[in-house]
């Protein structure tokens, strides 16, 4: 085929696009465990780095103990923040990509890092003070994978320690719904190179998940690139539903790192459970 009827191919493509796709199987996961991908996702996509300060100075607030763990723990934006807030830390953080465990190791020299799934956790039962997971990680998993993850998490967790799970609300994402965004450049998390993209942004309510669906098409030869993940929405009451069921009683649930209270206008969760008695 020629340029010219590739290029047509891959906007014909997107749009004939499904307005409604199947959670899970339409739409997955994005490849996190590719290493190209998650190098060009660090480098697009990754916030300065102090917007990783109020959640350090939020974790650190309620730091238990000297030994803690981070889920998807990406670049070590928090990581950095938190070492420079308690340098005595035993801190072990795990991700599923290979370039962001590499840019953590760089910027948080006396930290420890590892590749690793969260469904998947390399570690003995009862070795953590504290166990946190931000920015969303967690959304990106079944239900049932979901349960799996947070009873790992709770044999983690020593007698004493306390879990930190945050993630963007329902309300938030549910209020991006039907928003989309073309974009031309040289560069984004799908790499380096000339591209027109689309993004949108999904919420289908009767099945509880928000998708960020990409449509990048590769201005060199024409080639459409295509990314996507389902997330699972949960709200106050589901989300302690499901900490209650793993183990862990819940002490409380704010709306941000300020510690203002959980409402609908907030645009995330931070949800702080120990162990039941």
């Amino acid at each position: 085929m020629s340029y010219e009827s590739d290029i047509q191919e891959a906007f014909a493509k997107i749009a004939k696009r499904t307005a409604h796709p199947a959670p899970w199987r339409d739409v997955e996961r994005l490849p996190w465990h590719d290493e190209e991908f998650s190098k060009s996702f660090l480098a697009a996509e990754e916030l300065p780095p102090e917007t990783g300060e109020d959640e350090a100075q939020f974790i650190f607030d309620h730091l238990q103990g000297k030994k803690v763990l981070e889920l998807g723990c990406g670049g070590g934006r928090t990581a950095r923040s938190l070492l420079s807030l308690a340098e005595n830390l035993h801190f072990i953080g795990v991700d599923i990509g290979f370039h962001p465990l590499l840019v953590a190791r760089e910027r948080c020299p006396k930290g420890g890092f590892a590749r690793a799934d969260m469904l998947a956790l390399p570690f003995d039962s009862s070795v953590f003070e504290m166990i946190f997971c931000v920015y969303g990680a967690f959304l990106g998993f079944r239900r049932q994978e979901a349960l799996s993850i947070l009873r790992k998490t709770r044999s983690l967790l020593a007698n004493n320690g306390i879990f930190i799970l945050e993630f963007p609300s329902p309300h938030f994402l549910a209020s991006l719904n039907g928003v989309q965004e073309w974009w031309v450049g040289d560069s984004s998390f799908a790499g380096d190179f000339p591209q027109v993209g689309l993004s949108e942004n999904i919420h289908l309510a009767n099945r509880q998940v928000y998708i960020r669906r990409d449509y990048v098409v590769d201005l060199r030869d024409g080639k459409l690139k295509e990314y996507g993940q389902t997330n699972c929405l949960y709200d106050e009451f589901e989300t302690r539903e499901l900490l209650e069921r793993c183990g862990f009683t819940v002490r409380a649930v704010y709306g941000d790192w300020d510690c203002r209270p959980f409402d609908e206008a907030s645009e995330r969760l931070i949800a702080i459970s120990v162990l039941k008695d």
